[in-house]
């Protein structure tokens, strides 16, 4: 496993996880919303984020889910909070 600090290169990707987050706990998705969020926090250091990364060729099985995708989250990301 990779873990690394987010920087403003990673603007996408951490904002496509927030937004998935913010979905997973049932609020609207706003992709430009989160954008400016997370491009707040990167520039102004409010906040560190730290990127996860798995580069294992099979996904991680749940023996909770019955499927990956179950929980509406992309299976080969997550976000930690």
């Amino acid at each position: 496993m990779n873990i690394k600090k987010a920087t403003l290169s990673d603007l996408e990707s951490v904002t496509h996880l927030f937004n998935e987050y913010r979905i997973f706990y049932k609020q609207p998705s706003n992709p430009e919303g989160a954008k400016i969020f997370i491009l707040e926090r990167l520039t102004t250091g409010d906040s560190v984020i730290f990127l996860a990364s798995d580069d294992r060729i099979h996904p991680t099985l749940s023996d909770i889910h019955v499927d990956r995708d179950e929980k509406g989250m992309d299976p080969q990301r997550s976000l930690c909070v």
